[in-house]
């Protein structure tokens, strides 16, 4: 049972054929207009939308004019957002002010109590222990062997 393969259908293969020949024939030309097109688009897009605005704030300038009670009305609504920024800034600010209060009174607290210690004779108590060994000195290379390692390179070097 072979089936014969179906014939492009002649409304499709007449348009195909009709492309690929302008195509052909004015490809260049074509792609030249398209670039410059869009040159000219772009150039010109910017200047359009700017004129634009322009046209559409002189049209609610002008309706401004007609009802002054709208400029007033804005102008009530903006001072409202402006109070509500300003009363969210002071909130900030008020929370970053107690913040650092706090950071300096728990301060005083820890010089206050590592005084106390001193004056009772007690080992300052340091917050800034280092993971590194209290013997380790970067200057000495790798560091105080232990005493195995003294007993090795002593059997080494004799």
């Amino acid at each position: 049972m072979d089936v014969p393969p179906n014939p492009t259908p002649e409304p499709v293969q007449s348009i195909f054929d009709q492309v690929t020949g302008i195509l052909s024939a004015y490809g260049w030309t074509i792609l030249f207009l398209l670039v410059i097109a869009n040159l000219i688009w772009s150039h010109l897009y910017p200047k359009y939308r700017k004129w634009r605005e322009r046209l559409e704030e002189q049209q609610i300038e002008a309706e401004y004019k007609k009802d002054p009670s709208r400029i007033i009305a804005r102008d009530e609504a903006m001072a409202r957002s402006r109070q509500r920024m300003q009363e969210e800034h002071d909130r900030l600010a008020q929370e970053h002010e107690e913040k650092m209060k706090e950071k300096e009174r728990k301060k005083k607290e820890e010089k206050l109590a590592a005084m106390e210690s001193l004056l009772h004779g007690k080992p300052k108590s340091s917050n800034n222990s280092s993971n590194l060994r209290q013997e380790y000195n970067p200057l000495m290379g790798t560091g105080i062997h232990s005493k195995d390692d003294f007993w090795i390179d002593s059997k080494l070097h004799d």
